[in-house]
């Protein structure tokens, strides 16, 4: 593949991306504040981004203001088409430096979400191993068991410190999300 630059949109004669992932600043005179009409001259340079939570950043500046971008984002609006107006930009291999344009597509947040969660780049918690959870894993089984001899949802819900709905959720839940040590799990 070929190497292709083109201008960054706002930023036309200041800096430029390419599709193999890559911002470059371009030659231009700046002015320096030591008097009217006196410039320096900046040559060409390739930025080196920023990494913030595995996505690439740099700073662009103009005009004495400047501004973070992600590098994934710039390169899609650069060169891949959005026809349906999708506000996220997604890694089709999960690798987040990865920005060369064949790797990057626009969806939306769902897309995007379940986009990682088949790539296991995150990882949805289910019962007492979710962190939010109210309940632990033992506290969990024993509501199942104090839910057989008979006790309400009500009661249970009581006993818990939790509503009626938060004990049927755990009542129906799959065993496979219960932890099998003896410790509780949960918390």
């Amino acid at each position: 593949m070929t190497e292709e630059w083109l201008p960054v949109s706002g930023y036309e004669g200041f800096y430029e991306v390419s599709n193999l992932g890559r911002v470059r600043g371009l030659d231009r005179h700046i002015p320096s504040g030591k008097g009217e009409g006196s410039t320096y001259f900046v040559k060409q340079v390739y930025l080196r981004p920023a990494k913030r939570n595995g996505y690439l950043f740099v700073f662009l500046r103009r005009e004495a203001k400047g501004r973070s971008f992600a590098v994934h984002r710039l390169i899609a609006k650069s060169f891949v088409e959005n026809t349906d107006a999708k506000p996220c930009v997604n890694h089709i291999d999960g690798i987040k430096s990865n920005n060369v344009s064949l790797n990057l597509e626009w969806c939306n947040h769902s897309e995007n979400n379940l986009h990682a969660l088949r790539m296991g780049l995150i990882i949805r918690y289910k019962g007492g191993m979710n962190k939010l959870a109210k309940v632990s894993d033992e506290n969990r089984r024993k509501v199942r068991e104090l839910r057989d001899e008979g006790y309400s949802s009500r009661s249970l819900a009581k006993m818990y410190n939790v509503c009626p709905q938060t004990i049927n959720v755990i009542c129906k839940e799959s065993s496979k999300y219960i932890k099998s040590d003896s410790n509780g799990g949960g918390r």
